[in-house]
C-alpha cells in the first residue's frame, strides 16, 4: 500500500506492483473532483469499481483500459439510470434504462444509442415495441397510445411509414389496413381520408 501525489494535484492511495498501480486503490482527480475506487491493472482503471463525478453522477461496474466495458449501472444526478452492457464507455448490448421523468427502455444498444430491438415506454403512458435505428423508430413495431389506439407496420424516422394496421378501441371499435407515408394515410379513397382523420393521435 501507498501514495503517489501527482503534479497536477491527482492522489492515488492503494496498492502497487513496482511503480504502477495494481490491485484495489483510490484515485482522486483535482481537476474535476471526481473519484474512483476499485482495481486497477498495468497502471489503469481496470477490472471492477464505482466512478463518482462531482456532479452527483456515478459508475458501479466493470472497466478495461480505464474504460467503461463489460456489465454496470450509470446513474444520472437526476435519479435516470441505465444498466446493462457497456463497450468503451458507451452502452452497448442489452441493457434498461429508466429516465426520470417515468420513461423506460428495454432492449438493445449499439454505440451508446438504442440499436436493434426493445421496448419504450413513455413518460405519458404511450409504448413502442420493435425495430430501433440511432434512437429512432425504425422498422417494423407496435405503437400503442395511452387512449388504446395502435398501429403496427413499418416506421421510419419515428413515423409511421409503409404498412400497417391501425385500430382503434371500444366503444368505437375498428381498424384500417393501408399505407402509410411520413405518419399520414396514404389516400386512396373516402374510407382512407377518413381513417386520415382519426389517425394522428
Amino acid at each position: 500500500l501507498g501514495t503517489i501525489e501527482y503534479d497536477n494535484g491527482d492522489k492515488y492511495d492503494g496498492e502497487f506492483s513496482g511503480f504502477y498501480r495494481s490491485g484495489k486503490g483510490i484515485m482522486t482527480y483535482a481537476s474535476t473532483g471526481d473519484v474512483y475506487e476499485g482495481t486497477f491493472a498495468a497502471d489503469k482503471i481496470s477490472g471492477t469499481g464505482v466512478y463518482r463525478c462531482a456532479d452527483g453522477s456515478y459508475y458501479e461496474g466493470e472497466f478495461v483500459d480505464g474504460k467503461k466495458s463489460g456489465q454496470g449501472k450509470y446513474t444520472w444526478s437526476d435519479g435516470s439510470y441505465y444498466e446493462g452492457g457497456f463497450l468503451d464507455n458507451r452502452k452497448s448490448g442489452s441493457g434498461k434504462y429508466v429516465g426520470a421523468d417515468g420513461s423506460s427502455y428495454v432492449g438493445e444498444y449499439l454505440n451508446d444509442r438504442k440499436n436493434g430491438t426493445g421496448t419504450f415506454v413513455y413518460a405519458n403512458g404511450d409504448k413502442y415495441t420493435g425495430e430501433f435505428v440511432d434512437d429512432r423508430r425504425e422498422g417494423t413495431g407496435t405503437y400503442i397510445w395511452a387512449n388504446g389506439e395502435s398501429y403496427t407496420g413499418e416506421f421510419k424516422n419515428n413515423m409511421k411509414h409503409g404498412k400497417g394496421i391501425y385500430k382503434w378501441p371500444e366503444p368505437n371499435a375498428r381498424s384500417y389496413e393501408g399505407y402509410f407515408e411520413n405518419g399520414a394515410v396514404v389516400i386512396e379513397d373516402e374510407e382512407d381520408a377518413d381513417a386520415a382523420e382519426d389517425s394522428e393521435p
